[in-house]
């Protein structure tokens, strides 16, 4: 993505959020339980902070977290049905715009599989990953590599083995356990601690 690309992304984000603000103040106080309030109000004061650039991993994650919980308010206090109020103008707001900018920055996680993307079974290692990041909501390239273990001299040399899956992070550093622990690991959450 260019700079340029990034700057309008950026700064749809800021009116995004200017619009979730608004709304978060037009609701009543008994609406949003305090702790779902600080979490959305330091996620928007992480996001404000970022430069016109993709953000880091571990604030991505915290922001749609926070957007969740805004998702959530908005289905609380919107009435009857799907919203009315400030519900229902925060999903009008999330339908006629498509999906929220930080969804569409483009993030850096790198998950290094085998070229074999057609095969969808529970035992295989790269699909059983793929398939708990795609479960998490989790941003992610797909890097195919070569099926063949003796051609993966690429993989070998950013990882220091020949196995797949290869989780990349943003910095560089690389996580690979068996599949079954990755997706674990995944699943409850925890991923971005491996990036530490």
């Amino acid at each position: 993505m260019t700079a340029q690309g990034r700057a309008a992304l950026h700064k749809e984000m800021l009116r995004r959020i200017e619009v979730l603000e608004s709304l978060m103040a037009e609701l009543p106080n008994a609406a949003i339980p305090k702790e779902d309030l600080t979490a959305v109000t330091d996620a928007i004061a992480r996001l404000k902070a970022q430069p016109a650039g993709p953000i880091p991993v571990g604030d991505y994650i915290r922001a749609r977290a926070a957007k969740q919980t805004l998702k959530e308010i908005a289905s609380k206090t919107g009435g009857d049905g799907p919203g009315d109020g400030a519900g229902r103008r925060l999903a009008d707001e999330h339908h006629a715009r498509g999906p929220p900018v930080e969804t569409r920055i483009a993030m850096t996680i790198k998950l290094h599989r085998c070229s074999n993307m057609w095969v969808k079974v529970d035992g295989h290692p790269c699909w059983r990953v793929q398939k708990a990041l795609d479960a998490s909501g989790t941003e992610y390239e797909v890097v195919k590599g070569p099926f063949r273990k003796g051609s993966r001299d690429q993989l070998e040399q950013l990882s220091g083995q020949r196995q797949y899956p290869v989780i990349e992070f943003e910095d560089g550093k690389i996580y690979r356990e068996q599949s079954t622990k990755m997706a674990e690991t995944i699943k409850t959450g925890h991923l971005m601690e491996k990036d530490a």
